[in-house]
């Protein structure tokens, strides 16, 4: 199980790593139970950490950073290991939520402005996730109380096995995943089509493209510049719709607090002034992510260099 990659970019990373520990948490979860399935992983993320300088720098980097900026002591080495040993808790917990809803623990979830009764409504809409928390595991635990169907628009390329395998352990025919690396007019059509049927979109908005030529901006994050991707922000403005951002984060008592708040009631980017729109959507965002990952460090899973 190794986290996303360290040097150059996320999007160059192959699967194996990922899908072959995707693969140990669902054996060990079914054959020996949760307690033991902890304790089967901690060893084997440990020699992922030992072996891999390049990752275990940019996971200290990011505790550094986040630790810095919410005035927090600096992070000693024993913290970027338990930085890795929650990323294996976050795969064992997606496991076990579709397993058993009630494996993790109590799920509260937080939703002032009725995204539910929204989509109970027939309005369809956008989602933005990111790389905070666990969005998979919060993906399997509204399949059932979530009354639309959810399509996630994903870069699923360089993981193509491991979001397959996601999708059969979910089990639920409305959730499904949609590679989404060019927004070309056959997806754009597609993407309309869906919303129009009262379906929803989940887009991660905190990783830049895939493609080296693809647009990104940079905005202020933790005190630095830092690139977030443009298609977010495309893509919403040519659906017209309402956009909600998600949290799904591990809760020191036990359990998962979901959270969702309406980010955009529709983005708008006009001709003129447009880059600047495309930015201010950005910033916003990423305001809104640094507050949540400020309250929660151990929990960023973008194991490489974000300000890169």
């Amino acid at each position: 199980m190794v986290p996303a990659q360290a040097g150059g970019r996320w999007a160059e990373l192959g699967e194996r790593g990922a899908l072959w520990g995707m693969h140990c948490v669902n054996l060990a979860w079914r054959l020996l139970g949760r307690r033991a399935c902890a304790m089967l992983l901690a060893p084997i993320v440990t020699w992922f950490w030992l072996t891999d300088p390049s990752r275990r720098r940019a996971s200290l980097d990011w505790l550094r950073r986040a630790h810095a900026f919410a005035g927090l002591p600096p992070p000693r080495w024993w913290h970027g290991l338990q930085h890795w040993l929650g990323f294996a808790q976050k795969a064992m917990d997606s496991v076990a939520v579709l397993r058993s809803p009630n494996a993790v623990g109590p799920m509260l979830i937080e939703d002032p402005d009725d995204l539910h009764g929204l989509a109970a409504s027939g309005q369809g809409g956008m989602i933005l996730v990111s790389h905070l928390g666990n969005a998979d595991m919060a993906r399997a635990a509204l399949s059932g109380r979530f009354s639309a169907a959810m399509t996630v628009l994903m870069h699923t390329r360089n993981a193509a096995n491991y979001n397959r395998m996601l999708d059969k352990l979910h089990g639920d025919p409305n959730s499904r995943t949609l590679e989404v690396t060019q927004l070309d007019p056959a997806t754009a059509i597609d993407l309309q089509q869906r919303l129009a049927r009262g379906e929803w979109l989940a887009m991660a908005a905190d990783r830049t493209p895939v493609s080296r030529e693809g647009r990104q901006v940079r905005v202020p994050f933790l005190g630095a510049p830092a690139a977030f991707p443009v298609g977010p922000w495309v893509i919403a403005a040519l659906l017209r719709c309402p956009v909600f951002v998600m949290f799904c984060l591990r809760r020191p008592e036990g359990g998962y607090h979901i959270r969702f708040e309406r980010f955009a009631e529709v983005v708008t980017l006009p001709r003129s002034g447009r880059e600047t729109a495309i930015a201010d959507y950005a910033a916003r965002y990423a305001c809104i992510l640094q507050a949540e990952a400020t309250r929660a460090p151990m929990q960023w899973y973008n194991f490489y260099d974000f300000w890169a």
